[in-house]
């Protein structure tokens, strides 16, 4: 009990913190956890800024500088499925524009099976470089999907500042009516 006495004593004895040093302590606090918030919310703006700026420089420059297209020679696209080999493919040559080299090209074939359109998407890497012709030919199995209705080719790029490599799906060729190679 005696104990008890003396805590109590003990405790009216000390002087709590004054108001002027505990206004001073809760402006720094409020300082030091506006500080730590704007750390990381600038943070996360500037990432958020590079990202936009990384994928409009990739729109820009897929819609600037990729220009795809299959070549036809005396008026013929020289695009043509060959049905007799095994596998059977797609084969297309592809002209390249003058602007910038390509590290490949993404198919897609669409087909029109029994349970309505199926794809298969290939990537094609093979450097196209620019003011070129490029042969290519993709696989595809009519016996599992169905018969071949579309090819979409889209160009790839590799674009300063951006770490990966592009599709360019809006800039993509859409070819039908592909005829059985002679």
């Amino acid at each position: 009990m005696k104990n008890k006495h003396k805590t109590i004593k003990f405790l009216k004895n000390k002087k709590a913190v004054s108001p002027l040093i505990a206004t001073i302590l809760l402006i720094a606090f409020a300082i030091a956890l506006g500080a730590v918030v704007m750390n990381w919310g600038s943070t996360y703006v500037k990432k958020q800024t590079e990202d936009i700026e990384s994928k409009s420089n990739a729109d820009i420059k897929c819609s600037t500088d990729s220009y795809l297209r299959v070549l036809s020679i005396n008026g013929v696209p020289q695009i043509c499925l060959r049905n007799s080999s095994t596998p059977e493919r797609v084969e297309f040559l592809l002209e390249n524009g003058p602007n910038t080299d390509l590290e490949g090209v993404l198919v897609t074939l669409v087909y029109n099976g029994t349970t309505g359109s199926d794809t298969n998407v290939t990537l094609v890497s093979q450097i196209i470089q620019k003011a070129r012709t490029a042969k290519l030919n993709v696989t595809y199995n009519t016996a599992s999907f169905g018969l071949l209705k579309q090819v979409r080719v889209a160009p790839v790029m590799k674009i300063q500042n951006v770490k990966d490599t592009v599709i360019c799906s809006k800039s993509a060729l859409v070819l039908e009516d592909i005829y059985s190679c002679s």
